[in-house]
């Protein structure tokens, strides 16, 4: 992962970046990834995640997508599970199905707390959840990437279908 700068006491914004697979010439596969959901796994204790839903769209203020119109997108939040407080969804249900662009999908905000360490995690959590489908419906490989913040300066986390 990338580092993301972070100062404790402050908000800090750990960005999902999402990336195509190779591509091969076919009709789906991981080039043509449509789809995917991942789990966001971070310590409570040094980052603080507000649940709010503001607007009632069924997503946290504290999580925005950058995705295509097309996409529906879903942000779940469970911050008594240890290995998944936050699961991060987006899928296209419309034939045909979009593919996702390279590029920031998401991002999360936090607020740093005071005290923590000079590196604080964010992982991808419950390997079971995570997965990605493409526009021909099939599950495609994938593979996500920890991230973490560092106090003084950031790290980024990332999916990758292929």
């Amino acid at each position: 992962g990338t580092d993301v700068p972070a100062a404790r006491g402050e908000f800090a914004v750990m960005p999902l970046v999402f990336t195509q697979g190779g591509a091969d010439g076919q009709a789906g596969g991981p080039d043509d990834t449509t789809a995917f959901a991942v789990c966001v796994d971070f310590d409570d204790a040094n980052l603080d995640f507000d649940p709010t839903d503001g607007d009632g769209d069924g997503i946290p203020d504290a999580v925005t997508f950058d995705v295509g119109p097309q996409h529906v997108v879903g942000a779940q939040v469970d911050l008594a599970r240890a290995d998944c407080e936050l699961l991060l969804t987006v899928v296209d249900f419309v034939m045909p199905l979009a593919t996702l662009d390279s590029g920031l999908a998401a991002e999360i905000r936090f607020q740093v707390a005071d005290g923590v360490p000079d590196e604080i995690p964010v992982r991808c959590g419950d390997p079971t959840v995570l997965s990605f489908s493409d526009t021909l419906g099939k599950s495609v490989p994938g593979s996500c990437q920890d991230g973490s913040f560092r106090i003084g300066s950031n790290t980024l986390t990332s999916a990758r279908s292929g």
